[in-house]
């Protein structure tokens, strides 16, 4: 086996040989890269030992842990500790406060390129010269809040304790000579229930955004470019990096917003799983007329569509349509509560339209079931041919289905993607005849499953070669990333219709106006939303699909 060539050479920089999973993770991942090697380890302290006020918080986010495991068996564990000594064994180790004129030499004899800091309670952040390359300048670190926090134990705290609906988090590149802190990469999560889950979502999801930036630029001239002064923005909106608050100003006003915020949303959560609980959320189908939508902005109008909605004992959600010989149907996921898996169904819309009103319980008909998890039945025509590309995250396969019998018999076609968990893939075929595909990945089965979204091209919706494009992810906001079906023009323009799950899944809709589209760049820009208030009626919508004159979307139902 060749040799990898190895273009870009590593530093670490820890506090200890224990490092919480989701960085152990990222490490194996950065050793996976063919042109990347870590080849010095350094060990740095904080000459302090952690104060109290620290050590009761971390007793309480493991306290808060155990409580979110054996009671709604959460089980994310980012922070739990591995020893990271096995997978680096053969990376020399140096101790910096112990050698701290060795630390030059060893820089220059091992040519290190970049040093990444994976340390998590070390303030103020200060480099000795001799950590900025002389080629890059720069040491990157992760950051936990919208004001690039460095504390790993402060991550998602704050957002949560004020019950905000976004987590963000990212890279930051410290430089010696460009003035400060440069943002490389930013991300934003959902705001969940329990505090553990939400930190480990956070956690779970950042294990690619070094990996990734390191895949993108390949050798150090690649790498030199991130340091350009147009991308040096921070975190903070008044563009400066808040890296130093006393420990208990934020610490002990913390401990008790945290109290209050985990003992509401255990109790809501708690209450919600009690036999006597009258209100139950139902996805149902909304059907309503073209003419309802000429712009992005009647998205509002969605709110009023007819409501079709399925029996008590399943829920119906992610309507496409299809015209077949002369008729129009509604394709979506249903899912009966007792049996909690997917399966795919149907239901023709000329019945629909005489029988649905409001409370109106209607019918459905099987069309696709398999032993696994099925739901977003994407629908598309190619060379007079009706298939189908439904969301099997759980089988970890992205298949092909053609119709050979409308509506219930479909053959399996081929796989476009394997050991993947994919989800909601929609294709688009522009007026060059390209095929695009837009979908939500996660990797980490505790990660997020819509934060993160990928773009892949290829000149037919049937190749065996998908092209990712260099500027995958393209979307990494909770907010707009997860598609929500076909593209559409309206108004002489291209939207992407996307979930908003800035708070909750299933929030509310997006209709994202397309700017840029190629190869090389991807650009998009959000025209409207329409977001459920509070708990009405109706309270979420994530779905939009238009053909001739009908429009389909779902929204959560409030079943009393």
């Amino acid at each position: 086996m060749p040799e990898k060539e190895v273009r870009i050479k590593l530093a670490l920089l820890i506090e200890r040989a224990l490092l919480p999973r989701w960085q152990y993770a990222m490490v194996q991942r950065l050793q996976q890269i063919e042109h990347v090697q870590i080849v010095l380890l350094l060990r740095g302290h904080s000459g302090k030992p952690q104060s109290f006020i620290k050590r009761v918080f971390s007793g309480v986010l493991s306290l808060s842990s155990l409580l979110e495991k054996h009671v709604f068996g959460w089980k994310g564990d980012a922070r739990k500790c591995a020893d990271i000594r096995p997978l680096i064994k053969k990376v020399p180790v140096l101790d910096m406060a112990k050698a701290v004129n060795a630390g030059q030499q060893h820089f220059e004899r091992f040519e290190v390129d970049l040093l990444i800091d994976l340390r998590s309670d070390v303030q103020p952040l200060d480099y000795p010269d001799y950590c900025y390359s002389s080629t890059t300048q720069q040491v990157w670190r992760h950051f936990y809040d919208d004001a690039g926090s460095a504390e790993l134990l402060k991550a998602g705290v704050k957002e949560f304790c004020a019950g905000q609906s976004v987590l963000s988090s990212g890279i930051i590149s410290e430089s010696k000579l460009g003035g400060g802190a440069c943002l490389l990469w930013s991300g934003s999560g959902v705001d969940r229930p329990l505090l553990t889950q939400n930190i480990d979502q956070m956690l779970w999801k950042m294990v690619d955004f070094m990996p990734l930036l390191l895949r993108k630029h390949s050798d150090i001239a690649a790498l030199s470019s991130l340091k350009f002064p147009d991308r040096c923005q921070t975190p903070t909106d008044s563009g400066a990096v808040t890296l130093t608050r006393s420990v208990a100003g934020f610490y002990t006003p913390a401990l008790f917003k945290l109290f209050q915020r985990s003992l509401s949303q255990f109790g809501a959560k708690a209450l919600g799983r009690l036999p006597w609980n009258t209100v139950q959320e139902q996805w149902i189908l909304l059907l309503g007329r073209k003419a309802a939508l000429t712009s992005a902005n009647d998205i509002q109008a969605i709110r009023d569509f007819k409501k079709i909605i399925p029996p008590a004992d399943r829920f119906w959600a992610d309507p496409f349509l299809v015209s077949w010989s002369g008729q129009d149907y509604v394709f979506f996921e249903e899912l009966i509560y007792r049996e909690g898996k997917g399966i795919l169904a149907c239901m023709a819309l000329n019945d629909v339209d005489v029988a649905v009103g409001d409370n109106q319980t209607n019918q459905s008909m099987v069309i696709l079931e398999k032993p696994y998890h099925l739901s977003y039945p994407f629908t598309f025509q190619y060379q007079g041919m009706l298939y189908m590309m439904p969301e099997s995250a759980e089988n970890q396969t992205l298949d092909i289905y053609r119709c050979e019998q409308f509506p219930h018999q479909w053959t399996w076609v081929k796989t476009l993607m394997s050991e993947i968990e994919a989800y909601d893939a929609t294709l688009y075929e522009d007026e060059q005849g390209e095929w695009w595909m837009f979908v939500c990945m996660r990797h980490h089965e505790y990660a997020s499953t819509n934060e993160l979204l990928y773009l892949f091209s290829a000149p037919n919706p049937l190749s065996d070669d998908w092209v990712a494009h260099p500027a995958n992810p393209i979307v990494t906001d909770a907010a707009t990333a997860r598609p929500a079906g076909h593209l559409l023009h309206l108004d002489g323009k291209l939207y992407r219709p996307s979930q908003n799950c800035a708070g909750s899944y299933g929030r509310g809709l997006n209709l994202n106006e397309i700017i840029t589209l190629n190869h090389q760049e991807y650009r998009e820009q959000t025209s409207s939303r329409v977001i459920p208030a509070g708990r009405s009626e109706l309270d979420g919508i994530h779905t939009l699909n238009c053909l001739k004159d009908r429009v389909v979307s779902d929204g959560i139902f409030l079943r009393k």
